[in-house]
């Protein structure tokens, strides 16, 4: 669980917007953590065409790949030819392979270094930027979870375990699953590249079996990106939507680790049924899964929590 605060910080700070068809707001709060490592995006018309992109990134071991896949996911998303082809599986995993290998480049590293110092200058922690000055891989990865939707199809891509959700008349339909190294294809992906599972975790330490960044974990050079131990290939499905499809709600596994998806969808329904706005319930489903105390939940509740709802017209 790591070193956490004495009192949790539940400052909440939101993000939301609305278009024709599209009404959506984000929260994100630090919670028990000593640091908030999540990110989000949120754009309501990416293609001039009205397509909206939403995305949650879960952190770890730092903030900054959570912060560089929020600002730039969605951007090689858009410059991806195969989009502009009507390819939009293949365009989505395209992007998110770009936007790690583009963590190793000489600009990633560089706008990954910048990040970081951003981040130590709002925190007033200088131990967080290098001595030196150097620039250098990052050690940190995140997961992305996300949303293109277009011309009324979800398109979900999702690398780790934070999850989206759809809410169809009331019952909850889980739009992505989650990656956990315990996973029968996981483990077999992870064990294929010399790793093993220990303690629910790969190697016997990180906790997700894909992800951006985490390079430690891609060190193979024999293996193609879909294949090491821990990969950011997006499992990726498709949803026409139908009659009753009433929102969408992505989280990182903060909420998921205390939540089912449809007690979640059963909450927010309630809220909203009752006139709150999207914000208001937000603000209620984090207090919700906030913990009481550490010791208590057997831990649960006390990580960084970010979610979107994405609510239909």
């Amino acid at each position: 669980m790591g070193v956490l605060l004495s009192k949790p910080n539940t400052d909440k700070v939101f993000d939301d917007g609305e278009s024709e068809k599209i009404a959506y707001a984000a929260c994100s709060m630090q919670g028990w953590r000593t640091t908030m490592e999540d990110a989000h995006a949120a754009e309501l018309d990416i293609d001039g065409k009205k397509s909206a992109f939403f995305g949650v990134y879960d952190g770890h071991a730092g903030t900054d790949v959570a912060i560089y896949s929020s600002r730039f996911l969605h951007k090689n998303l858009l410059k991806s030819p195969l989009l502009k082809q009507g390819q939009i599986e293949a365009a989505l995993k395209e992007a998110f392979l770009k936007t790690d290998s583009d963590l190793l480049t000489s600009e990633g590293m560089s706008e990954c270094e910048a990040i970081r110092r951003e981040i130590a200058r709002r925190d007033e922690d200088e131990d967080e930027e290098d001595e030196d000055g150097s620039i250098h891989v990052t050690d940190s990865g995140s997961t992305a979870v996300t949303c293109l939707i277009l011309d009324r199809v979800i398109y979900c891509a999702n690398a780790g375990d934070s999850r989206a959700v759809l809410c169809r008349n009331g019952t909850a339909v889980d739009l992505s699953e989650d990656h956990k190294p315990t996973n029968a294809v996981e483990r077999t992906r992870i064990e294929n590249a010399n790793g093993f599972v220990e303690d629910k975790r790969v190697n016997g330490t990180l906790a997700v079996a894909r992800a951006m960044g985490d390079f430690s974990f891609k060190a193979d050079k024999q293996l193609p990106p879909e294949e090491q131990q821990v990969t950011c290939n997006p499992e990726i499905k498709k949803f026409p939507m139908q009659e009753g499809d009433e929102f969408i709600i992505m989280a990182c596994d903060g909420i998921w680790d205390v939540v089912s998806s449809q007690q979640c969808v059963d909450l927010i329904r309630e809220k909203l049924n009752g006139g709150k706005s999207l914000r208001e319930t937000l603000s209620d489903l984090f207090d919700h899964c906030l913990s009481p105390h550490p010791s208590a939940n057997e831990g649960l509740g006390c990580d960084n929590m970010t979610a979107i709802i994405v609510k239909f017209k």
